[in-house]
């Protein structure tokens, strides 16, 4: 038996607010399709990305059964039979793009809302309960401003490139519209996931900002949290 279907659903929710950084760009500018592709040109930045050496494997393997263990004790709550939840090793066999700290801290906070929640737990006050965790987690490890203003260049050395926008321009319209937004959504991944970002705004496609933006990021947050299918 699977977990029932609500289950597997309100994990994007509950980052709702990281995944909003996707949606918001620079000025507009021609549609995709009308703006002519440019060549990748290497980061001029000046200012540091943040330390990106790879936490050992163990620590992202513990931080990943600690949300299976969590949706173990979600599956109890939903089946009351005392069952293995089959899925148990599927799960914690994933690979998360989350940072170890943000699995987890959301797993602790949903696990306690749990334990105080009575009655079935796939219902909105519980999903309010857990979509707080989320929030709450998000903020506590956003990067500082001057962690976001090395991928704040990149985006918009890239769009100098494609002549989308003026560097300057560029960066003081993305700190001020997408900064927190985007300090929350590179805050939750881990060093690896976050050079893949880094990567792929280094050599995204010509089109508007906003755009290039969520093309590099919403596959990776996409892959935060496993739920079962």
């Amino acid at each position: 038996m699977k977990l029932p279907g609500r289950a597997a659903k309100y994990s994007f929710a509950v980052f709702s607010v990281a995944l909003g950084a996707a949606g918001a760009g620079c000025h507009r500018q021609p549609p995709a399709a009308s703006v002519a592709a440019a060549p990748a040109t290497p980061s001029t930045s000046e200012a540091p990305f943040e330390s990106q050496v790879p936490l050992a494997a163990g620590a992202q393997v513990r931080a990943q059964k600690s949300w299976c263990t969590y949706l173990d004790a979600l599956y109890h709550r939903a089946t009351h039979d005392g069952a293995h939840w089959p899925q148990l090793g599927e799960c914690s066999a994933q690979t998360s793009t989350a940072a170890p700290e943000m699995l987890e801290r959301t797993a602790a906070c949903s696990q306690e809302a749990l334990e105080g929640f009575d009655g079935d737990p796939f219902t909105p006050a519980y999903a309010a309960a857990v979509k707080r965790c989320g929030s709450t987690v998000l903020e506590s490890l956003a990067l500082q401003p001057a962690e976001v203003e090395p991928y704040v260049a990149v985006i918009c050395e890239r769009a100098s490139t494609c002549g989308a926008a003026a560097p300057a321009d560029c960066r003081a319209d993305v700190s001020v519209r997408m900064g927190k937004r985007l300090a929350r959504a590179l805050g939750a991944l881990n060093a690896a996931s976050r050079l893949t970002v880094r990567e792929c705004l280094q050599t995204a496609e010509c089109q508007d900002v906003g755009d290039q933006i969520a093309t590099c990021l919403e596959p990776v947050l996409d892959r935060l949290l496993w739920t079962p299918g």
